[in-house]
């Protein structure tokens, strides 16, 4: 979900007679504290693409903690093979969740990546990048075995929470 205040993290509900039901966004550990009103645009990665709207936050919620925004009237999907690429990461070592990665692919909103462990589709996993010199956060896309020298692997596919953008092309 982004907001005019930054990028947080959330899981959809269910569907309510006033909108789209989510967890409270979340920075961290802490609950971010939205108010009725506030614009946001949510991305969900699906496996055609992501799925982005523009919404309104119509009622918040202490317990269980969860918002409910306005009900999307215009989807749109954003096909992720059509952004630009940054090669210089291709064949680096970097990390995904404190182990050891490959990275095989790197685009503006997401990576693709070899690694030992095989993650969920949906889960959140934190990346480190040598070029970067921070970690990014980023949502499975999807996760296929293969290998990697030789050895069981998994080619996981990542959408970045944040544009990378500044990478060498």
């Amino acid at each position: 979900m982004l907001t005019p205040n930054g990028t947080y993290h959330c899981r959809v509900l269910g569907g309510t007679a006033a909108g789209l039901s989510v967890s409270a966004p979340l920075s961290g550990n802490a609950h971010v504290p939205l108010r009725p009103g506030t614009h946001v645009v949510v991305q969900a990665p699906t496996v055609s693409g992501v799925l982005s709207f523009a919404s309104t936050v119509c009622e918040r919620h202490s317990g269980p903690a969860s918002l409910v925004l306005r009900a999307p009237t215009k989807l749109r999907v954003i096909e992720r093979r059509e952004s630009r690429r940054f090669q210089a990461a291709t064949g680096e070592i970097g990390s995904m969740d404190g182990e050891e990665a490959l990275i095989l692919d790197t685009a503006v909103m997401g990576v693709c990546l070899l690694c030992r462990t095989r993650p969920a589709p949906g889960d959140l996993v934190v990346l480190g990048f040598p070029q970067t010199g921070k970690p990014l956060m980023g949502w499975v896309l999807d996760s296929e075995p293969d290998t990697w020298n030789a050895r069981p692997a998994f080619r996981t596919r990542v959408r970045l929470s944040e544009p990378l953008s500044h990478l060498p092309r």
